[in-house]
């Protein structure tokens, strides 16, 4: 398939800083207008404390306790609605793609505010086949969603997110959450970015959400990584760095907003993966869900969590 990418060498570099949002650091991507808050951010518990963000936890995820929306996952579907809210593209005009899409509950949210939601994975293969992206949802996707919705505005299908069978330019919106950091090698991140950016239409918005490191340990990236993939699951994990060159510059797409690196507030609370598929937290209680990190080797490793890029592609015009 061909490429539509010519604006990435122009694409500005990932500005990243520590700073409250907003601030200047340095050469930046200047703030897309219209955004009323931060997004280019790592997941914090003082998120949700915003209005908005637990007004959207509770219309997506319905019937949660008020300790249980501090959980990484209801952040990554809260932002995202409110960005794409933000960007104008929720509406009945918009046609959206979500990639490594599995059952997420926020496909069936949208499928009730767009034109049309398609969902890719390789549904019934790999890891997670039998969890979060069981086969069935290709036949049954209402078995999946928490609550009535249009389901002929919703399309599931089975789909390489290496190989994105969609012509360039075809969809308003991508978004991918939490899953770009199994889809393989570095060079298969690479690849699946370059796709995104490719199928999302000149001026569109793309919202993808990974794993970053948030701070230092003994191990390295290296060793995390392959610690955490023998005691949970294969995974990559990022640092700011490998964000710009693993994400953001095969995709060709440019950051709404400069990096916010600021260190987030994890309630105290990390989650610890142990051999065997234990999980335990530093305080016991499942709640809040932020950082996690890995026991390997009696050393506690570098801590990570959520880190959501909101992107757009260049129109036209910016040529």
């Amino acid at each position: 398939m061909g490429r539509a990418r010519g604006a990435a060498n122009r694409r500005r570099p990932l500005a990243h800083t520590g700073q409250s949002a907003g601030r200047p650091a340095g050469r930046r991507r200047l703030t897309h207008p219209g955004l009323r808050r931060q997004y280019v951010k790592l997941c914090d518990l003082r998120d949700f404390a915003d209005t908005a963000v637990r007004e959207r936890i509770d219309d997506i995820v319905p019937g949660l306790e008020p300790s249980q929306r501090a959980h990484r996952k209801n952040w990554e579907y809260a932002l995202l609605a409110l960005f794409l809210e933000d960007a104008g593209l929720l509406g009945e005009d918009t046609t959206i793609l979500s990639v490594g899409a599995g059952h997420e509950t926020v496909l069936f949210w949208l499928a009730n505010r767009v034109a049309k939601v398609v969902a890719t994975d390789i549904y019934g293969e790999g890891i997670f086949g039998g969890l979060e992206a069981d086969r069935s949802m290709l036949t049954d996707p209402a078995s999946f969603s928490p609550y009535p919705y249009r389901e002929s505005h919703l399309e599931v299908r089975h789909m390489d997110a290496k190989q994105l069978e969609f012509d360039d330019g075809s969809f308003d919106a991508v978004f991918s959450l939490s899953s770009i950091e199994h889809f393989g090698s570095w060079a298969d991140i690479r690849r699946s970015a370059a796709e995104i950016g490719r199928v999302l239409r000149p001026g569109g918005a793309a919202f993808v959400v990974t794993e970053c490191f948030v701070s230092r340990s003994l191990l390295g990236p290296r060793a995390i990584q392959e610690a955490a993939s023998k005691v949970a699951w294969p995974i990559k994990i990022f640092t700011p760095q490998t964000l710009e060159s693993e994400i953001l510059e095969p995709s060709g797409l440019e950051l709404a907003q400069p990096l916010d690196t600021k260190p987030p507030d994890t309630g105290g609370n990390v989650i610890e993966l142990h051999g065997g598929g234990r999980i335990t937290s530093t305080t016991g209680a499942d709640f809040p869900h932020i950082g996690v990190r890995v026991q390997r080797f009696g050393l506690r490793t570098r801590t990570w969590t959520s880190v959501a890029l909101a992107m757009t592609k260049p129109s036209v015009s910016d040529a």
